[in-house]
């Protein structure tokens, strides 16, 4: 079984399908980032995956656009919905100080759910989402892990990031509520 997810390893979309696949008693799946709702829509009209799973809503965020604007060009069943606790952190290089840092990188769903915060905290520093696979902030941490995106940048997201791409954690919990969950549905080809 593939099963493709909007997100990059270390993302929240990664932890959801954990979540999911050890409520179904699932193992071996092979998971397939796809890093775009787009990316696992095509992937699943295409037959390249068995199951797709991607986000369509936050408490904080609201709906996810980036779903929102690619649900009417794909034909898919829905084969569950279900909604994971989001805790986001902001990380940076190591070699880099707090003080250097000038922009914080990350899903626009992410730079939602904590507006509130970035604003009393961290106003002074420019807030992005990457183009492309970039727009994933686990896409976006590994970008700047190996170099290819300023050093100056800070990620906001999944704690797990830091200790996959030895990212030094600078703030935890910087979503807007401690009551911030996000919906995924794991969809399949119509039949």
């Amino acid at each position: 079984m593939i099963i493709g997810i909007q997100g990059g390893k270390g993302s929240f979309n990664e932890l959801a399908l954990q979540d999911f696949c050890e409520r179904n008693d699932l193992s071996g799946v092979q998971v397939k980032y796809l890093f775009t709702t787009e990316k696992v829509l095509q992937a699943l009209v295409a037959g390249e995956i068995t199951y797709g799973q991607f986000a369509i809503h936050n408490t904080l965020g609201g709906l996810v656009i980036e779903t929102l604007s690619v649900l009417g060009t794909y034909s898919f069943q829905v084969v569950e919905h279900f909604s994971i606790a989001i805790r986001h952190n902001l990380m940076k290089l190591p070699s880099v100080s707090t003080k250097e840092l000038t922009e914080i990188m990350a899903h626009d769903q992410v730079l939602k759910q904590c507006a509130g915060t970035l604003q009393k905290k961290y106003s002074h520093l420019e807030q992005k989402t990457g183009e492309g696979d970039l727009a994933d902030t686990a896409a976006a941490a590994q970008a700047l892990y190996e170099g290819k995106m300023p050093e100056a940048t800070a990620i906001l997201g999944n704690p797990l990031l830091a200790d996959l791409y030895q990212l030094e954690t600078i703030a935890t919990d910087l979503q807007d509520s401690a009551d911030n969950r996000t919906t995924f549905l794991i969809v399949s080809r119509r039949e």
